[in-house]
C-alpha cells in the first residue's frame, strides 16, 4: 500500500513518544528546489550509512475530549555501534510519564544476545542485529537513509525549505488527498501528517520532528509531537552497557 510507511511510523508513535508547531508553518520557507532536494537526499544517505550512531528521541501526545485530556511523554536515547554487524553493541533507554506514574526501561544488545524485559522479567535472546537495529530505531526515520527520502517524495507535496541558523530545514505536509487516503482504513480520520528534517553544516540530518493528529467517531482527539536529534554525527560512539547477569535465556 502507498502509505504503509507513514502508517507504521504513525502506530509506532502512537503506541510509544516536542514541541507544538501547527505543521511546523514557516512564515519565511519557500519551495524547495531540485538542488536543495539532491541536497537533502545525500544528507539522508550519508545519515542512514552510519553504523555508529547516538540519537535521543521525545515524544509527546495527549488525548482529549469531552473535558478530559490524557497526556503521555517519553524520553529515549539510543545508542549503536558496529550497527548490523557481527560486532555490534547497542543500548536502549526510556522514560515513560503517564497518568502521573513515571516507568523506565533498558534494552541492550551485545555478542549476540539481546537483553531486556519485554515480558515483565529480565530475558536474553539469542537474535540477529539487523532485527535489534530495527526494532531499537523504528521510531527514527532517518536511519532508513534515501528510503525516507523516496518515500515522503511518493506521499507528500514537495517541501518547502527554510535556513535557522546553520542549519537548512525541509517541511513536508500531507495534502488532503493524501489524509483521506490515509485515514481510509483506518476508524480514525486524520487530520495534519507533519514531516520535518534539519541538515547541519556536516550535511546529515541531526533533527528530525513529526506532528499527527486524528479524530475517533467519539470525537477524541489524538495529537503526537516528535523531536529526535542526533547527537555528534560522525563521532566514535562510546557505550556503557549493564551487566548481563540476571537475564534468563527466553
Amino acid at each position: 500500500m502507498k502509505v504503509k510507511w507513514i502508517r507504521a511510523a504513525a502506530a509506532a508513535a502512537c503506541l510509544s513518544f516536542a514541541v507544538p508547531t501547527a505543521a511546523f508553518a514557516q512564515e519565511t520557507a519557500v519551495s524547495a528546489s531540485q538542488e536543495e532536494l539532491d541536497r537533502l537526499r545525500s544528507a539522508l544517505e550519508q545519515t542512514g550509512s552510519m553504523t555508529s550512531f547516538d540519537w535521543t528521541a521525545d515524544l509527546s501526545s495527549q488525548y482529549s475530549g469531552y473535558g478530559l485530556t490524557i497526556t503521555f511523554d517519553q524520553q529515549s536515547r539510543i545508542q549503536v555501534s558496529g550497527g548490523g554487524t557481527g560486532e555490534m553493541t547497542a543500548l536502549r533507554t526510556d522514560r515513560e510519564t503517564a497518568l502521573g506514574e513515571t516507568e523506565e526501561t533498558v534494552s541492550f544488545y551485545t555478542g549476540g544476545y539481546y537483553y531486556g524485559e519485554d515480558y515483565g522479567f529480565p530475558m536474553k535472546s539469542q537474535i540477529t542485529p539487523e532485527a535489534v537495529l530495527s526494532a531499537m530505531t523504528e521510531d527514527i526515520l532517518a536511519v532508513s537513509g534515501t528510503v525516507v527520502y523516496d518515500n515522503l517524495a511518493a506521499d507528500f507535496p514537495p517541501p518547502s525549505v527554510e535556513q535557522m541558523g546553520e542549519e537548512t530545514v525541509y517541511t513536508y505536509v500531507a495534502d488532503p488527498e493524501f489524509l483521506a487516503e490515509f485515514s481510509a482504513d483506518s476508524e480514525e480520520t486524520y487530520t495534519v501528517f507533519a514531516v520535518q528534517l534539519y541538515v547541519g553544516p556536516d550535511r546529515y540530518v541531526n533533527r528530525e520532528k513529526r506532528e499527527l493528529r486524528n479524530t475517533d467517531p467519539e470525537g477524541y482527539e489524538l495529537v503526537v509531537y516528535m523531536d529526535n536529534r542526533l547527537n555528534n554525527p560522525g563521532q566514535p560512539v562510546s557505550i556503557s552497557l549493564p551487566s548481563t547477569a540476571g537475564y534468563e535465556e527466553w
